[in-house]
């Protein structure tokens, strides 16, 4: 997935913030998900994950 490749570039470049935004809150979760499993994978740290506003 190109997305897991880029947020992977992200991660070994140290981002230490992801927004995710989508109408679609189902592709929220799975690209959150998916950098959760990136960034963790080789640490032993836990994400913290900030649920915001839903947009109307």
């Amino acid at each position: 997935m190109a997305t897991e490749t880029r947020l992977r570039q992200l991660a070994d470049k140290g981002c230490p913030v992801y927004y995710f935004y989508s109408s679609e809150r189902y592709l929220v979760r799975q690209a959150v998900a998916a950098a959760t499993r990136i960034l963790t994978a080789d640490s032993d740290e836990d994400a913290t994950i900030l649920d915001g506003g839903a947009p109307e």
